[in-house]
């Protein structure tokens, strides 16, 4: 019987230990007008960054990013201010300063915007949200996430929610966003509270994920069965997932634990997939093309 494995592909993402890139991203929509003990949320906001950068670590890069500044009731108001570069104190201020909170609060899309902006760097990216209010554009910061993580862009969100009320949708969202890429998630309630979280987010070393590989076919038959080593943690809710491309749905999975190799069976749809080792079942830290073929006809 002749094989229907295909020559096997090695998948591999290895990581670096330490963020020195980050993109700091700021709410300037129109509820930053909002009030704390007779102060705006957006004037306690840039006091707060003005804090933060006289101790930023100078080996450190930082590029800035606001959304809703400019329109009002548009979800496309985000703009990169400032990319990824050496700390200059007095133009980061300027910019910060400036901001004139008007719309909407489309995190989910300013995340990506962020990410992608950060992504071209070798090295682990951070950013760094401040955020007052829930996901007012449609769509899913948890979701945006996990595609981002799934997509293997190598970046880590610490948020911090501002005057956001625990246990709200606001909260569970924003503690999704950094849950899913591994960052820290702290809540402020007043200016002291947001001081603390820049000062301790100013400083965080973004932990490197575990690193991992995948020895398997590149294509096989719908249908069949896909035996797949791998290399990796080995953590208790570790998976090997075949996914649909652009898609966070498990077509099909099996946990590291059930040995090595593991056995998926292949999507019964011929397409485009995705192998990919999970991380507790949250975070792709390796993966790879894998193509679910046709039989041919004899």
């Amino acid at each position: 019987m002749k094989k229907q494995w295909i020559a096997a592909s090695i998948f591999c993402l290895s990581q670096t230990a330490f963020a020195e890139n980050a993109m700091l991203v700021l709410d300037a929509s129109g509820s930053m007008w909002g009030q704390i003990d007779g102060k705006t949320k957006i004037e306690i906001a840039r006091s707060a960054v003005a804090d933060m950068l006289k101790t930023w670590p100078q080996d450190h890069q930082l590029g800035l990013l606001a959304y809703g500044h400019r329109t009002k009731g548009d979800c496309a108001d985000i703009e990169t201010l400032l990319p990824v570069a050496v700390l200059d104190f007095a133009v980061f201020q300027a910019k910060v300063a400036a901001l004139n909170p008007k719309g909407m609060t489309p995190i989910s899309a300013a995340v990506r915007h962020a990410a992608d902006a950060l992504k071209s760097s070798e090295q682990k990216a951070t950013v760094i949200l401040v955020s007052d209010g829930e996901e007012t554009c449609k769509l899913d910061p948890c979701a945006v996430a996990r595609q981002l993580e799934a997509d293997g862009i190598d970046f880590t969100a610490h948020v911090i929610g501002f005057d956001v009320a625990r246990g709200s949708v606001a909260d569970r969202q924003l503690q999704c966003l950094a849950s899913e890429t591994g960052g820290k998630y702290l809540n402020a309630s007043n200016a002291k509270e947001l001081n603390s979280a820049l000062d301790q987010l100013s400083d965080v070393k973004a932990e490197a994920k575990p690193e991992a590989s995948l020895d398997a076919p590149a294509q096989a038959l719908r249908g069949s069965t896909l035996l797949v080593n791998w290399a990796g943690p080995n953590a208790e809710l570790d998976t090997i997932v075949v996914a649909e491309v652009g898609s966070n749905t498990r077509q099909a999975y099996a946990y590291v634990k059930d040995g090595n190799p593991v056995e998926l069976a292949m999507p019964a749809q011929p397409g485009k997939y995705e192998l990919q080792y999970r991380y507790t079942d949250a975070h792709v830290i390796a993966h790879g093309p894998l193509k679910s073929a046709t039989r041919r006809r004899v």
